[in-house]
């Protein structure tokens, strides 16, 4: 999995990292919390 750590939220740039092939997105500064969230919800579910 591929994460993108910017400092930009504005939608079209994040629109444009999810484009490029990132699996998600994440603002800095980083919360913890958020990553981990943001992480698990790209893993896939455990049969």
């Amino acid at each position: 999995r591929i994460l993108a750590v910017t400092a930009s939220a504005m939608p079209d740039q994040i629109a444009e990292c999810l484009r490029a092939g990132m699996d998600g997105h994440v603002t800095k500064p980083v919360d913890r919390r958020t990553l981990l969230d943001t992480i698990a919800m790209r893993e896939p579910a455990h049969a």
